[in-house]
This record gives C-alpha cells, structure tokens and sequence, in this order.
C-alpha cells in the first residue's frame, strides 16, 4: 500500500523551524512633544494637541490686548505729548548739525532776530498746510522730535534744492544781459538809483525794483530821467552823492525788508537784501 502525504501546515501558521516575524513599533515623531504621544496606542493624541493649541491661542489673544497698553507706552516713549509738542530749531551737535552747515541752511520755526550773512533760513510756518501734515503723521508715527527734526531737514533741503537752481538760472541770465549795459553796469544802475531816490525817494526806488530790471528796462528810465533834464551816466559819475549809494537809505531799506512777517520764506527778498548789503560794504570801501 502506498505511504500517504503528510498533512500541509495550516494557512497563516509559521511552519516548523520558521521564526514568528517581531511585532511593528511605532515611533513618536521630532516634532510631537511628549504630553501629546499616547504610550498605550503608540500614537499622537491629535485631538488632545488641537485642544491645547486652541486653548493657548485664546490666551495668547486675551494677553495681548491686556498688554497693549505697555507695547505702546514703549513704542511711543518718546514723541512728544502732543502733535502741538513738535519744534524745529538747530541742533547743538552731531551729523545734523554738520550736514546743515554744509549748505548754509538754517531751519527754525520761529523768526530769528538776526540773519547771518551768508545763511540760508528756511522757516517753517506753523500755521500752514506743510507742518500740520508733518506734525499730525509724526505724532500718529510715534516719531520722536529728533526723528521729525531730521524729516523736516530732508524737506528743507529739497526746497533749497529747488530755490538754488532756480537762483543759478537766474543769475546767469541776469548776468547776460547785463553785458548790454557795458563794463561799467553795475555803477551805471547804482548811479541810475541815486538819481530815482533824489527825484522821488526810495520807497519809489523800491517800489520800481530797479536791481531786477532787464537792461531794456533800466535803458528805458534813463531815457525818461533824460528827458527831464537828468545828467547821462559817465564812469567817473559812480560814487558821487547824486548817483552813488546812499548808504543811510539802503541800511534802512534792508531792516523794512527784514521786517515782514514772511521774509524769511521769501527768496526773492532775502536776494535783494543780500545784494543792498553788498553795495553797502562797497560803499563803505569807496569811502
């Protein structure tokens, strides 16, 4: 009779001899921390971790809104206590100081009493559109008076920028034209104006602005003087009482000059004080 088969091993039993495969661990992830990893299930208790973000996120936003206070009490320590607070004047010291007087410019916002010869002052008018924008967006900026310090020298710069290019422009031309009136034109109009003032005084000097007239111009009043019985101008006439400067008169023209509320925001003037003053010094050298 023939032998029969053995019997197979059961399906899913390891047969005889083979060793039972180990049980797969799980491994808690860097990024989970421990009081979140479950031992037991050997997994990550997202539902636990998602209730306690939450819970510290609403705590976090109440912390926040309590420390308000304080976080703008520091952002804001120093601006001033009010928007009114803020002032412009020269600093004492440092880069600020340095870069202002390497252009000459003075910022303030309040009139000086004296002009220094040579300076450029741009005054900031405190009640105009200018410094209410700049003093309300510094206020609301948390800036400190410092910091508006040197934003209102950056725009004083920039006018200065503008008013200098366009004195350039002007002097050039100017200076072109007066060529019309020969060698001896700044004598001739200084003569020119001695006649005018003794005819009709220098608020009328002033009034015909005879340093800012075109050579045309100055040709034209000649004329007429002329034609009233007025010598012609000569070289050698420049210096003499009648057609030289009347020192007196232009020293005086220069304080009215200076005495209106908006000189100092006026380039025009501020040129037509410089130039009295520079025939007042050569005046006095004649002398």
């Amino acid at each position: 009779m023939a032998d029969e088969a053995p019997n197979p091993a059961p399906s899913g039993t390891p047969a005889e001899g083979t060793p039972n495969p180990a049980p797969v661990q799980s491994v808690k992830p860097d990024w989970a921390p421990d009081k979140f990893w479950n031992t037991e299930k050997n997994e990550v208790d997202v539902q636990t971790m998602a209730l306690s973000y939450q819970d510290l996120s609403t705590r976090f936003a109440k912390g926040k809104e309590a420390l308000k206070p304080e976080i703008e009490k520091e952002i804001f320590a120093n601006r001033p206590e009010s928007p009114d607070a803020y002032t412009v004047e020269m600093p004492k010291e440092g880069p600020l100081l340095e870069r202002l007087s390497k252009s000459n410019l003075v910022i303030t916002d309040k009139v000086p009493e004296t002009q220094e010869e040579g300076k450029y002052y741009y005054i900031f008018d405190k009640q105009g559109p200018v410094w209410n924008l700049g003093k309300t967006l510094a206020y609301k900026a948390g800036l400190s008076n410092d910091q508006f310090l040197e934003i209102a020298t950056a725009y004083a710069e920039a006018e200065l920028g503008k008013t200098t290019a366009q004195r350039e422009t002007f002097t050039k031309q100017m200076a072109e034209d007066r060529k019309v009136l020969g060698d001896d034109a700044d004598k001739r109009i200084d003569f020119l104006k001695g006649k005018v003032q003794a005819l009709i005084g220098s608020d009328g000097v002033k009034a015909l602005d005879i340093d800012y007239m075109t050579s045309k111009e100055i040709q034209a009043v000649e004329a007429l003087l002329e034609k009233t019985g007025q010598a012609k101008f000569a070289p050698e006439d420049a210096g003499q009482v009648s057609g030289g400067d009347d020192i007196a008169a232009l020293e005086a023209e220069a304080q009215t000059l200076m005495s209106v509320w908006d000189y100092y925001q006026n380039n025009k003037t501020q040129e037509r004080v410089r130039a009295i003053m520079e025939r007042v010094t050569k005046a006095k050298k004649r002398k």
